[in-house]
């Protein structure tokens, strides 16, 4: 079970690092995809030839081709990056100039995404302004998930501080009565080593709770769906009483996202819950800790075998 949950840790750090490289581009190839539909939408209206206007690319239109090769290129380099890595491949020459490229196209992205994130933004406040009922649902399904998925992040955050705080408490007891049959450096490096391991394996680990943050935001986009699916089928969008509907319906989805997610549960379960994922976390240490007791018995066996022999040997020597 432990190795499963290690094998489960690892993979999700590997999902992790492709994600990190891979989230930087969708928002800006998104973009990209809508301005140059939007501009050709707009070019070709007064045209005779729309399908040829549709697949010529002139004039500002230049500008979404040539970032998406940038974005691209940086997807192959990082890639090979992340690879490498995980790969443990030698860092040589080589690995240090790909690096080096990594560094400059990953912030190079991330600065065009957040520049693009700023400018929508910006058209998105100035569209609050103009027509607030027709994009206040959507300013309040995605507000509503960040908080409660930053209150998610917040909680399980705490909730691994406090594991923490009760393993420390308890290996500290332990320590006094396990340094008797270790040396007391033996026992802080194995304790220093093994504790966070431990909490990884049973889910106490910063990939985890962004699994769970994932999983809560995933759902919610599902949600989202089926009840903007709704709103545009039975109601009138543009209608400022429906609107205000529409609002309070979403309000209610977020409050009882909270309620099922982020608020606390009795004290006195949260409390068992915590002595549970201790009590689990303790057995671990305890196995390592056992086997290194068995391995220093064993040695001290060992030598002690070897003491008598060289005694016994010397006794004969001396005898004859």
């Amino acid at each position: 079970m432990m190795l499963n949950q290690g094998l489960l840790v690892s993979t999700l750090s590997v999902f992790c690092s492709f994600d990190i490289v891979v989230l930087p581009i969708v928002f800006t190839l998104k973009i990209m995809d809508q301005f140059e539909v939007a501009y050709r939408l707009e070019a070709c209206s007064k045209r005779q030839d729309i399908c040829a206007c549709m697949t010529e690319i002139s004039g500002v239109l230049y500008i979404p081709l040539v970032i998406r090769i940038f974005l691209w290129a940086y997807f192959g380099i990082a890639t090979l990056e992340v690879t490498f890595y995980y790969l443990a491949v030698e860092y040589n020459k080589a690995r240090r100039v790909l690096r080096t490229m990594f560094y400059v196209s990953f912030f190079t992205t991330v600065w065009v995404g957040l520049a693009l994130m700023f400018f929508v933004l910006t058209f998105i406040f100035l569209s609050v302004l103009v027509n607030p009922a027709a994009v206040a649902p959507y300013v309040i399904s995605v507000a509503g998930a960040l908080i409660v998925v930053a209150s998610i992040f917040a909680k399980l955050n705490r909730y691994c501080v406090r594991v923490q705080r009760a393993v420390s408490k308890r290996l500290i007891m332990y320590e006094t009565k396990a340094s008797r049959r270790i040396p007391p450096a033996v026992l802080d490096a194995l304790m220093s080593r093994n504790i966070q391991v431990s909490l990884r394996e049973h889910g106490l680990a910063t990939p985890m709770v962004l699994f769970n943050c994932g999983i809560y935001l995933t759902v919610m986009l599902i949600v989202y769906m089926f009840v903007f699916f709704g709103f545009i089928a039975f109601t009138d969008v543009k209608d400022f009483d429906s609107a205000l509907l529409n609002d309070f319906l979403l309000i209610v989805i977020i409050i009882i996202s909270y309620q099922v997610t982020v608020a606390e549960t009795d004290s006195e379960v949260l409390h068992d819950k915590i002595d549970i994922t201790v009590e689990n976390i303790m057995v671990s240490l305890n196995s390592i800790i056992s086997m290194v007791e068995d391995q220093i018995m064993l040695a001290e066996t060992l030598v002690g075998r070897m003491e008598r022999r060289v005694i016994n040997t010397e006794a004969g020597e001396d005898s004859s």
